[in-house]
C-alpha cells in the first residue's frame, strides 16, 4: 500500500506533498492517511462553536456516516483539563475509525496528554499492514508547528535518504523540515 509523502510546509502550519524530479514522493507508511484524518477539520454538525467547518467534498458523499477529518479543532481554546484530554482522544479515535472499518488496521490506540504546560500531545499506536507503528503529534495547540509529527524509528531510516535528496528543493537548506 503506497501513499504520497506529506511533510510540514514552509509556513510551519500546513502540510505539503513532496515532489522529486517532477513526481510525488511515495510513502509506504500510513503517515499521510493519519495526517489527513486528524488535521482535516470535521464538520461540527451541532454548531456548538458557531463555526460549521468540515471538508467540502463530504457534501458529495451519499453516505452521511462516511466523513473525513476530526473535531480536534474544537479544542484549540480549551483549558488543560482531563475532559479535554478525553475529548482529544475521542476525536482522534473517531477520525481514525475508518482504518478499522476498512480493514487497513487491526488495532488503533490513541492516547492524549499534556507534554508541557500549554501543550497537547497525541500518540497513535496502530497495527497496520506492515506491523506495529507509532506516530506522535506534539503540541497541537501551538500557534506555529515546526514539525508536529515525530516519525517512528522504523520509518526514520527510510526517510533520512529522502531528506538528503530533497534538500535541493528548499531555498534555504537550514529550513529543511527534519524527516528523520
Amino acid at each position: 500500500m503506497s501513499d504520497v509523502l506529506i511533510a510540514p510546509g514552509d509556513d510551519g502550519e500546513s502540510y505539503d506533498l513532496i515532489l522529486f524530479d517532477g513526481d510525488v514522493v511515495r510513502d509506504e507508511s500510513l503517515r499521510g492517511a493519519i495526517i489527513v484524518s486528524l488535521f482535516t477539520d470535521a464538520e461540527d454538525a451541532d454548531l456548538t462553536t458557531g463555526e460549521r467547518r468540515g471538508w467540502w467534498a463530504d457534501a458529495l458523499n451519499a453516505d452521511p456516516t462516511d466523513r473525513i477529518g476530526s473535531k480536534l479543532w474544537l479544542l484549540r481554546r480549551e483549558k488543560e483539563t482531563s475532559q479535554v484530554l478525553n475529548s482529544a482522544k475521542t476525536y482522534a479515535e473517531d477520525a481514525l475509525a475508518w482504518m478499522l472499518a476498512d480493514g487497513v488496521c487491526s488495532q488503533v490506540v490513541v492516547s492524549a496528554d499534556y507534554g508541557a504546560p500549554g501543550q497537547l500531545d497525541l500518540t497513535v499506536d496502530l497495527d497496520g499492514p506492515t506491523g506495529p507503528q507509532q506516530y506522535k503529534f506534539a503540541d497541537l495547540w501551538a500557534a506555529n508547528f515546526a514539525d508536529p509529527l515525530a516519525l517512528p524509528d522504523r520509518i526514520a531510516d527510510e526517510t533520512a535518504d529522502i531528506a538528503a535528496r530533497l534538500s535541493h528543493l528548499y531555498y534555504d537548506p537550514t529550513e529543511l523540515p527534519e524527516l528523520a
